[in-house]
């Protein structure tokens, strides 16, 4: 039987209890399982469209995924608001970027923005974080875009020119 008399040791035990034994193997986290599943189920899709010999969806994906990043780049030139101004230009600033080389809305742009424009963000590039607001829309029966619902916040990071690469064709 072991005891312990240093109250500051794990379980703090008397002299006639014993101490719960320790797990041998480490519970798996709950994210692990979910990632696990989740690649699982890529994997699933991808053998299902290799079977069925179709790459439709994957071409709808893609320009959905085009399409998107055009919006992004649409708003981010055609926004009206300036609130970000102040935390965009400090922030490049702290990263060395002088101050005369930063214009948000011409050479300030989010990751899907600057692939919209042509350009990737070069691998292991830090951004500056932003709030943006976004006002949902949805298309109704007559395929026009209607505003529904309230708009909501949503934190973007943005990136200089500098930090982009122009994109191999």
């Amino acid at each position: 039987m072991i005891t312990y008399d240093n109250p500051r040791h794990r379980g703090a035990c008397s002299a006639t209890e014993t101490p719960k034994p320790k797990r041998k193997f480490a519970k798996p986290r709950r994210s692990q399982n979910l990632d696990t599943h989740r690649e699982q189920e890529r994997v699933r899709v991808d053998q299902k469209w290799a079977e069925e010999g179709s790459n439709f969806d994957r071409e709808v994906r893609t320009l959905q995924r085009e399409q998107s990043a055009q919006d992004a780049l649409d708003r981010a030139q055609n926004g009206q608001s300036m609130m970000n101004y102040g935390p965009i230009l400090e922030g490049f600033a702290a990263m060395g970027i002088p101050m005369d080389e930063i214009s948000p809305r011409e050479n300030v742009f989010t990751f899907w923005a600057w692939k919209a424009k042509g350009r990737s963000v070069k691998k292991g590039e830090h951004g500056v974080k932003c709030v943006t607001w976004i006002a949902p829309e949805h298309e109704n029966d007559d395929g026009e875009l209607v505003r529904t619902g309230k708009k909501f916040c949503r934190s973007v990071t943005v990136f200089h020119i500098s930090q982009t690469q122009e994109v191999a064709s």
